[in-house]
This record gives C-alpha cells, sequence and structure tokens, in this order.
C-alpha cells in the first residue's frame, strides 16, 4: 500500500510540473498565467504606480585601497638610476639688444688720417659693400707764389724792383710767412705752377710755389645698415656716428 502511495505521489508532482509549464494546455488546463508575459500588456496604467515606502539604497562599498607592491631588489643588484628629466631650453629674455636690427648712420668731414682708421674697422667688421659708401669733398688748400724771408731792409729793396717791374704783390707781415711777399694765391697747386712760370720772362727768379692752406681733402661715410654691435664697434677718434636724415 505504501509503494502504491509514494508512485501516486510521484504521479501528481508529474502532472502539476506539466500544467504549471503550460504544457496540458492543450487538453484544456491553462497554466496559472501570472508568469506568462502577456499578462504585462493587461495592466491599466503602471506607471501611476507609486511606492509608499520605498527601499533605502544600499551605500556604495568602497574599493578597497592597496598599497604598491614593490618588489625586492637583491642586495647585490646596482640600483637603477631615475630617468633624467630632459632639458629645458633656457626662456628668451626681452631685454636682449636685437642684434639682427639695423639701422643707417652717417659721419661726415673726416680727414685723411681718420678715414684711415674708419676704413680700417669697416674691413676687420668684413661689412659687405652694399653696407657702406664713401664720398669725398675736394679739399680747400690755398698756394701762394712766395718771396722771402726778408729783413726789414731787404723786404723793402725787393719791394722796390717789383714796383718798377709792374708787377702786383702783397707784403706778408703775420704767420708763418711774415716779412715775406706774395705774387699771388691760387685755388690748386698745378695753377700756382703755371703763374711762376707765367712770371719767369718778367724778371723774377726768386718766387717759389708755397702751400698757404693745406688741401686736405674730406670723407664723408654713410653706413647704410649695420647692427648695434656694429655700432658699438666703430672708432671714436673725434668723430660720432649721427642717424641718417
Amino acid at each position: 500500500m505504501l509503494r502504491g502511495l509514494v508512485i501516486a505521489l510521484l504521479a501528481a508532482n508529474a502532472v502539476f510540473f506539466a500544467w504549471s509549464q503550460g504544457h496540458l494546455a492543450a487538453l484544456g488546463w491553462p497554466a496559472d498565467t501570472a508568469s506568462e508575459p502577456q499578462r504585462l500588456a493587461q495592466q491599466i496604467a503602471p506607471e501611476t504606480v507609486v511606492l509608499l515606502n520605498p527601499p533605502t539604497p544600499a551605500a556604495p562599498v568602497a574599493a578597497p585601497v592597496t598599497e604598491p607592491v614593490l618588489a625586492e631588489r637583491p642586495a647585490d643588484s646596482p640600483a637603477t638610476p631615475a630617468p633624467e628629466a630632459a632639458p629645458t631650453a633656457p626662456a628668451s629674455s626681452a631685454a636682449t639688444p636685437a642684434s639682427t636690427a639695423t639701422a643707417c648712420w652717417k659721419v661726415d668731414g673726416l680727414s685723411p688720417e681718420q678715414w684711415a682708421v674708419w676704413q680700417g674697422r669697416i674691413k676687420d667688421l668684413e661689412l659687405p659693400d652694399g653696407a657702406w659708401r664713401v664720398s669725398e669733398e675736394p679739399g680747400n688748400g690755398r698756394w701762394i707764389l712766395y718771396m722771402g724771408r726778408y729783413d726789414a731792409a731787404q723786404l723793402e729793396r725787393k719791394k722796390g724792383e717789383l714796383t718798377r717791374l709792374g708787377l702786383t704783390f702783397q707784403e706778408l707781415r703775420g704767420g708763418p710767412w711774415a716779412f715775406g711777399i706774395s705774387l699771388g694765391s691760387f685755388d690748386s697747386e698745378a695753377a700756382a705752377q703755371d703763374g711762376l712760370i707765367a712770371l719767369r720772362p718778367q724778371g723774377v727768379r726768386t718766387a717759389r710755389v708755397q702751400p698757404e692752406r693745406p688741401d686736405l681733402k674730406r670723407y664723408n661715410l654713410r653706413l647704410e645698415a649695420i647692427t648695434k654691435a656694429q655700432y658699438d664697434a666703430m672708432p671714436a677718434n673725434g668723430k660720432r656716428l649721427q642717424r641718417c636724415e
């Protein structure tokens, strides 16, 4: 009898399992529709349902902080040096003079001696030909036909001789030509030599050409484009550079 009861319970459980899974729906025994998804479509306005006592969300569990594990280094192994930081380029200083900036400068009235010094400095700086130019001013020298130097008696006697020859002259009483006579002044040495030759037929024998005022050329230098460093390297032999006009 007990065996029959066990078999009946097993058969009942099998039937219940088949019914709950919907396998007996074809026999007219539909399963409980609470577990079927089509039941959701039969709900009316589910979004209006409000829970009066919603469950409190659990606080997030912080992840445990773990210390980094350093691998032990054998005692006899050398320590690995830390990588060196890449060198940083020095910051440019705003106070650094603009070595590439150029300007135009000039200096006028250089004597031949002064110009020789400036010319040598330009050569040392290796300035290109287009960076500078020089112009010459002709000298304003004077040459005279000079007779002398005499004492007072000789001067008076020579003046009488020239008067008798009908020549024009000028008595010189000051400066290096004092107590002398000038038979004329000229703008160039060549013109003075020509004047002396012209007086020979008139009996003038002792006159000679002398420079009354030296014929010194003057040089005007223009530096079209030089840097501040080149400006500072220019000589200061009595002349200073001025900005071009």
